[in-house]
């Protein structure tokens, strides 16, 4: 799914609470503002991804 950030605090937020709801939901992949965080890496945090959409949050 992908969502339009209302502006860069809603997006981080976004991108944030689905992280953390990540195992809950199933979630393998989050990216937003030139960041992706994935199942896979999870425990490393976020990574550099310039492929992310410019302002959207976009959960896999």
């Amino acid at each position: 799914a992908t969502f339009e950030a209302a502006s860069s605090r809603d997006g981080w937020l976004r991108a944030s609470w689905s992280v953390a709801h990540a195992q809950k939901f199933g979630l393998r992949r989050v990216r937003y503002g030139g960041q992706a965080w994935t199942s896979a890496n999870g425990e490393d945090g976020w990574r550099s991804d310039t492929t992310t959409p410019t302002g959207k949050v976009d959960i896999s």
